[in-house]
């Protein structure tokens, strides 16, 4: 399981995450691109964010084999814990009702998801996306 820390670094907050690759312990750095006055709050929240994504990763299998899918349901499986029910119930509807629906057939893996892939999930929700099956996202207000 990976663990992490903040670090400040030129005024800078970064996310410090500690992992398990193979035989080796590995370390990255990255940054969050938040000064460190008045974001130590937004700073928590993305390294929560960044753990979660490397807890769902298998460095033994690497994130070669990770179908999209596998990696959403995980994401959604760490989540559970660190947002609020409500919050959580909103992801749940858009993951397993909307994302893995479309993204099931494509059996992508995790590394293949493009930039183009997200715009074609898009536009067929923009086409499709209503539970009556007109075009346009289903709006909640």
């Amino acid at each position: 399981m990976p663990t992490g820390n903040l670090q400040i670094k030129n005024d800078t907050y970064y996310a410090v995450i500690n992992f398990k690759q193979g035989d080796k312990y590995k370390q990255k750095w990255i940054s969050t691109k938040l000064k460190t006055k008045g974001n130590k709050r937004k700073a928590i929240e993305f390294l929560n964010n960044v753990i979660d994504t490397y807890s769902s990763i298998d460095f033994k299998k690497g994130i070669a084999n990770i179908k999209f899918t596998d990696y959403a349901k995980k994401w959604l499986e760490n989540k559970k814990e660190t947002v609020e029910k409500c919050t959580w119930d909103g992801y749940y509807n858009s993951v397993e009702e909307h994302i893995i629906p479309y993204f099931k057939d494509l059996d992508l893996n995790l590394k293949d998801i493009k930039p183009m892939h997200i715009s074609e999930y898009y536009n067929h929700k923009f086409r499709h996306g209503r539970c009556d099956n007109k075009g346009g996202f289903q709006c909640v207000r």
